[in-house]
């Protein structure tokens, strides 16, 4: 009885490990390319050097995810001369993300004994769903100032070229 229970459970347990991989590659594929957006006398850090994400240290995840933003948000706006990137959400959604997983270590080790505090669990909740909200929010708007700023390379390149210095004296 327990073991074809036990199947859909570890089949549902795979997919969603499978799932959660496949974001974040998809996540960090759009860091990597909003860095290679920029020109290289702005890059800050290498594009590549986000893929140190997949170390399987507690917090360097959202330790890393926090430098690599800030540095390609930092990295966009210089290029573009303006701020097109959200370097603000850069550093709220890993900070709130950090204090989610220590508020979870929390409820679970410290009160693991005794029951779960309603309080600390609902707080959990709103901190995670908050942090996944903001989270979809600095990869969309990410994803849009780096469609912003290949934008206006192009731009600049057609008005580079239209302007070649050359001067037609008649």
């Amino acid at each position: 009885m327990s073991s074809s229970l036990f199947g859909p459970f570890l089949l549902l347990f795979f997919i969603l490990v499978i799932g959660g991989l496949l974001v974040a590659i998809f996540f960090n594929l759009t860091l990597q390319r909003s860095m290679a957006a920029v020109s290289k006398r702005n890059q800050t850090i290498l594009p590549g050097l986000i893929w140190l994400n997949f170390i399987p240290i507690p917090f360097l995840n959202s330790i890393w995810s926090m430098i690599f933003g800030i540095m390609t948000c930092n990295a966009m706006n210089k290029e573009a001369g303006k701020k097109i990137a959200p370097s603000t959400l850069a550093v709220i959604y890993p900070s709130l993300s950090i204090l989610a997983s220590i508020l979870w270590m929390v409820m679970n080790g410290i009160f693991r004994i005794r029951n779960t505090n309603e309080v600390l669990a609902l707080g959990f909740g709103v901190l995670s769903l908050t942090t996944l909200v903001l989270w979809i929010v600095f990869w969309v708007q990410l994803n849009s100032a780096k469609n912003k700023l290949k934008t206006m390379a192009v731009t600049s390149n057609d008005d580079e070229s239209l302007d070649s210095g050359f001067v037609d004296e008649f």
